[in-house]
C-alpha cells in the first residue's frame, strides 16, 4: 500500500525559522539606525558650512559683514525685530538668501533662530 505523506514544515521548523530572523533583527536594526544619526549629522555639518561660505562670500564683497551673532531669521528679513538690510553686491546677497530658504527648507536641524556662531559649532 502506499503512504500518503503530508508536505509541509512542521511547528518546530516554523519557529525556528522566526528565531533566526528575529536575531538577525535584533543585530541588523542598530547598526542601520546609527547610520541615519550618522547621515544627519553629516547633512548638518554640510548645510551649516554652505550657509558660513555663502556669508563668507558675501562678506567679502560688502562694504558692512555681518557678525556672528546674527540669525538666519534676521538676515532673511523675516524676524519681529532686528532684520538686518543685505547691500546689493551682485549675487553674493540674492545667494546668500537662497541658500539659507533652502536649508531651512530642507528641514534638516538648522532652523530660523539659529545665529551664524551656532552654525559654526555644528561644524566643529
Amino acid at each position: 500500500m502506499k503512504r500518503n505523506k503530508k508536505k509541509g514544515f512542521t511547528l518546530v521548523e516554523l519557529i525556528a525559522v522566526i528565531a533566526i530572523l528575529a536575531i538577525l533583527a535584533a543585530v541588523i536594526v542598530p547598526k542601520v539606525s546609527s547610520y541615519t544619526t550618522q547621515a544627519t549629522t553629516s547633512a548638518k555639518k554640510a548645510n551649516a558650512s554652505s550657509i558660513l561660505n555663502a556669508v563668507e562670500v558675501y562678506n567679502a564683497q560688502a562694504a558692512t559683514a555681518i557678525s556672528s551673532t546674527t540669525t538666519l531669521k534676521q538676515i532673511l528679513g523675516t524676524a519681529e525685530s532686528g532684520n538686518i538690510t543685505l547691500e546689493n553686491v551682485g549675487s553674493a546677497d540674492d545667494d546668500l538668501k537662497e541658500t539659507i530658504q533652502r536649508v531651512i527648507n530642507a528641514n534638516k536641524g538648522i532652523g530660523e533662530t539659529d545665529t551664524l556662531a551656532t552654525l559654526s559649532g555644528y561644524i566643529n
